[in-house]
C-alpha cells in the first residue's frame, strides 16, 4: 500500500512539475502521451505474479516463464508505444 502511494505521489509531482514547465498546448501533448502509455500499460498485467502467489509450490520453470512472458509483453508494449 506505501509503495502505491508513493508511485501516485511521485506521479502527481511529476505531473505538476511538468504543468509549470511546459506550454498549455505542450502539457496537452505530454498528457495525451501519458494517457496512451497508460492505456497500453494495462494490457501488461497478464497475470504473471498472481499465477505464482497460487502455486504452492512453484518450481524454478514457473519462475522462468513467468519471465519470460513479462519480458515478451513490455517488448510488444514498448514497440507499440
Amino acid at each position: 500500500m506505501a509503495m502505491r502511494a508513493t508511485t501516485r505521489l511521485t506521479s502527481l509531482t511529476s505531473t505538476v512539475i511538468l504543468a509549470r514547465l511546459l506550454q498549455p498546448t505542450d502539457f496537452g501533448i505530454v498528457a495525451i502521451a501519458m494517457l496512451i502509455v497508460g492505456g497500453v500499460e494495462i494490457f501488461s498485467a497478464a497475470g504473471q505474479r498472481a499465477a505464482i502467489v497460487r502455486y504452492i509450490n512453484p518450481t524454478l520453470d514457473h519462475y522462468d516463464t513467468a519471465w519470460t512472458v513479462s519480458v515478451l509483453i513490455g517488448l510488444f508494449l514498448a514497440t507499440v508505444i
